[in-house]
């Protein structure tokens, strides 16, 4: 009887450390949850300021070469599509289609193949530039 009784109680002993192994296992899960959450929110963070420097490197860039350079703009939203439109409308989009075809492979080809005014005034509205 005695040994009924010590089986029991390893029994009931075995039994806890199984109940204390799952709750350490719930707290590992909950823990591995809460750094995946922060890990998130590092991305998204991350997100957000490589779209905000990529936006203040644009407008450096622009004052630095090119057209605009040393010339003072209205960098915004509004001024942006504008010029956008500006150049949209010069382009000769047919020699542009040839140019970048050369290096598309043949099955990639169609991918130009809508490119006109029309198709790039269309992208223009997309674009959003990230307060400074």
């Amino acid at each position: 009887m005695l040994i009924a009784y010590c089986l029991l109680l390893i029994a009931y002993c075995l039994l806890l450390i199984a109940y204390c192994l799952l709750l350490i296992a719930y707290c590992l899960l909950l823990i591995a949850y809460c750094l995946l959450l922060i890990a998130y929110c590092l991305l998204l963070i991350a997100y957000w300021l490589c779209k905000r420097s990529n936006d203040l490197l644009l407008k450096n860039a622009l004052y630095q070469s090119g057209p605009y350079k040393r010339k003072d703009m209205p960098y915004n939203k509004k001024w942006l599509h504008k010029e956008f439109e500006k150049k949209i409308t010069v382009v000769n989009w047919k020699a542009a289609q040839r140019d970048v075809e050369n290096f598309l492979r043949p099955k990639d080809r169609k991918f130009v193949e809508n490119w006109n005014a029309a198709f790039f005034q269309k992208q223009i509205e997309k674009i959003e530039l990230v307060s400074m």
